[in-house]
């Protein structure tokens, strides 16, 4: 995979951002609490050099973290900021950020339709009906987290990785190999 010039600084200056982070911080330090850091960090850089392409990393944080399903009062102040100075409004900027388009009822069948094949490998993070078991868990007891379910493929280099995320106002299902999200009602 290669990249631009303008995507290599992009990365390099997230990288800088987060580096800045004392260690022990970037392990302690919520989700929330890191990406607020590296946007307010690429809205401080803009304003000191005004160069754009801050704006444009600080924006490229700003829809991946939405797209995760984050949102909290602190960040979507910083966040509509950060638009106005693009002349993006925050609304027209939600409704432009891929997510899933409807909910759906988490039941055994519904999820093992979504997990696919899911070989037996000693790679795996769980046999294919412990992973459906504990993801109907997760949702059904609402345990806010982030939760990781992977299945390799023997012989291959391939592996699907898929990510439960709860909080308290969603419940998304990342599917990385097929770039879908899938959103659940609460049990």
């Amino acid at each position: 995979m290669s990249f631009s010039y303008s995507e290599t600084n992009l990365l390099c200056a997230a990288q800088l951002l987060y580096k800045t982070l004392p260690p022990a911080s970037r392990v302690s330090q919520s989700l929330d609490q890191t990406n607020y850091f590296i946007v307010s960090g690429f809205m401080l850089a803009y304003q000191q050099n005004k160069e754009h392409w801050y704006l444009q990393a600080a924006i490229a944080h700003i829809q991946s973290y939405l797209e995760l399903g984050y949102a909290n009062e602190q960040n979507i102040v910083l966040f509509q900021k950060v638009l106005s100075l693009c002349g993006i409004s925050y609304s027209d900027f939600i409704q432009s950020i891929k997510m899933p388009s409807k909910q759906i009822h988490p039941t055994y069948n519904r999820l093992s339709s979504i997990l696919g094949r899911w070989p037996a490998s000693k790679y795996n993070s769980h046999k294919k009906p412990e992973a459906i078991q504990d993801i109907l868990h997760h949702i059904k007891h609402m345990e806010i987290g982030e939760y990781q379910y992977t299945a390799a493929f023997p012989g291959q280099a391939q592996t699907r990785l898929f990510r439960l995320i709860i909080t308290t106002s969603s419940i998304l299902l990342y599917d990385y190999h097929s770039c879908k999200v899938y959103s659940f009602y609460p049990v």
